[in-house]
């Protein structure tokens, strides 16, 4: 009785807090008119039409949900604005996260650092620090504007963003280059590289949460898409050969099995499940 309820009150309070972040409601001043049985006061949409029928307060919702406010009044959500939301967001900041990050990239610098000291003592060129610093000056102009992102956008094209992530791993064994007996970069222009895997990771969230959204992986049934969707960027880097990066991918399936409704002793089984599977 209480394993079951646990589940249900993980949902209900991602339920709460994708209502009050994620997804935002304006409302905007409705007219009023007396009902049609008593004397109670019923809203009002648009062209004098009733709001009282089934699914009326659904439906205006998600028109006002596609449309942004500006100077020149309520508009729909079309170009940038559709993709991008100009506001910071600065009371939906995890911030606990960001500084996590930010003690990360710094415990890399100082890693790489180090190899680049080796590198001179022993009279090597001091590349792999420069390239580091480069890539990390290049990705900050793009975190901040992922910052910017609208979910809502993400959660429209998570199937389009995994399916690109996909293709890219595919291409690995085909155009990409080899290092240490591994092929797990493409080559770009200017002196990049683009290891698949990475973005892959950023696909895989965004399509088990989209997959997830309504399930409760109450069934053997509800298990198959989700399972088959995290199964597939595993099997494509492991085959890089990338193991490592593979197992990465395991902790955060796992947790958002968990957050969806999944029971401890399913995700005990599978854990059990592929630690046998990989001794053989």
């Amino acid at each position: 009785m209480g394993a079951g309820r646990r589940p249900q009150g993980r949902v209900r309070r991602l339920r709460a807090r994708h209502a009050r972040h994620l997804v935002p409601r304006r409302r905007l001043p409705r007219a009023r008119t007396p009902a049609r049985a008593g004397g109670d006061l019923l809203p009002r949409g648009a062209g004098g039409r009733h709001l009282d029928r089934p699914g009326a307060f659904d439906r205006r919702d998600r028109a006002m949900k596609n449309q942004v406010w500006s100077w020149k009044g309520t508009r729909p959500l079309t170009g940038w604005r559709s993709i991008l939301d100009p506001r910071i967001p600065w009371a939906q900041t995890d911030w606990a996260l960001v500084v996590l990050a930010g003690v990360m990239v710094a415990t890399s610098l100082v890693f790489v650092e180090g190899m680049a000291a080796a590198d001179l003592l022993y009279g090597r060129d001091d590349i792999v620090f420069a390239s580091h610093v480069r890539k990390l000056v290049v990705a900050l102009p793009f975190l901040f504007l992922g910052y910017f992102v609208r979910p809502r956008w993400l959660r429209r094209n998570a199937w389009i963003v995994f399916g690109v992530c996909m293709a890219l791993l595919l291409l690995v064994p085909l155009i990409g280059e080899e290092r240490n007996n591994a092929r797990r970069w493409i080559q770009l222009p200017l002196g990049f590289d683009l290891q698949p895997s990475e973005p892959a990771k950023i696909g895989l969230v965004l399509i088990l949460a989209r997959s997830l959204y309504r399930n409760r992986l109450e069934s053997l049934r509800d298990w198959l898409l989700p399972g088959a969707l995290a199964l597939l960027p595993m099997v494509l880097v492991a085959a890089q050969p990338d193991l490592g990066t593979a197992l990465t991918v395991v902790p955060v399936t796992l947790g958002m099995f968990w957050f969806a409704g999944a029971s401890g002793r399913v995700l005990s089984a599978l854990v059990l499940a592929g630690a046998l599977f990989g001794g053989l």
